[in-house]
């Protein structure tokens, strides 16, 4: 077996490299330029799990197509590509055929991608067939949908998250409130998301003005933020530093994983 390995050359005078969470950052100066994901929920699945057959049962969606893809590609780069991609129709209620192939490579991960019903249907019948290997995912499945339908084969489940659940400072609570009032339901962390980026691209055009080149230097000048969906950090090319939190099914809910992951 060949063994291929990501090789990262910086030839900056006064460049400085370092591990920033799951990330190489390189400084100059002082001064953050670059910052290469090594990866979130393949970290978390090949280098603290140790996991080398990974199985992926994914809905056949573009939000499953499209999400699955970079967890694809990160595994591979950490030498352990991917043994078996499945997937089904949302709205399936019965698995066999994905599941028999996946239970012939015998899995020790599976990863789940698609919305919380489907998914949580999926895990139940993985489960019902015997295959035993930890489940991990994405945000989208720390949901009570989720829960709901995979009843008992939830646990043990692993999902990153881009935000803490249960809080109770006011920033949030205020816009939960005002949410709630506005809309008749709880907000989840895309109401949280949207409004933040609203917020920032709002902010950034009453500083500028009506000029689309100086509303872009506004937004890319930005390096911190304090959301209602909590604090951002922003590298040169706007992407948000943040740390993800990772959450695990214990006793039939997600409860907190100490350990953080850096985000995209």
């Amino acid at each position: 077996m060949i063994e291929l390995l990501n090789v990262l050359y910086v030839q900056m005078p006064g460049a400085f490299v370092r591990l920033d969470h799951d990330a190489v950052a390189v400084d100059v100066d002082g001064e953050l330029k670059l910052r290469v994901p090594l990866i979130r929920l393949a970290s978390i699945v090949v280098k603290e799990k140790g996991s080398k057959r990974i199985a992926v049962l994914r809905s056949n969606d573009r939000y499953a197509r499209m999400g699955i893809k970079p967890f694809n590609d990160s595994v591979r780069r950490l030498g352990v590509p991917i043994r078996q991609e499945m997937r089904f129709t949302p709205g399936d209620k019965t698995f066999d055929a994905a599941i028999e192939r996946i239970r012939k490579v015998d899995p020790d991960a599976v990863v789940l991608w698609g919305e919380a019903a489907d998914t949580g249907r999926a895990a139940a019948a993985l489960r019902k067939a015997g295959i035993k290997a930890p489940f991990f995912g994405p945000d989208r499945l720390l949901d009570p949908a989720f829960l709901k339908e995979a009843g008992e084969a939830a646990e043990g489940m692993t999902v990153t998250f881009p935000m803490v659940l249960g809080r109770t400072d006011e920033v949030w609570t205020a816009f939960e409130r005002r949410f709630t009032q506005r809309w008749g339901k709880a907000p989840d962390y895309f109401a949280a998301y949207a409004y933040d980026g609203t917020r920032i691209t709002v902010d950034a055009i009453r500083q500028a003005g009506p000029n689309r080149f100086r509303i872009h230097d506004a937004l890319y000048a930005l390096k911190t933020y304090e959301g209602v969906s909590g604090p951002m950090r922003f590298d040169p090319t706007m992407n948000n530093l943040s740390p993800l939190h990772v959450y695990r099914v214990t006793g039939g809910k997600f409860v907190p994983v100490e350990r953080q992951v850096a985000s995209k």
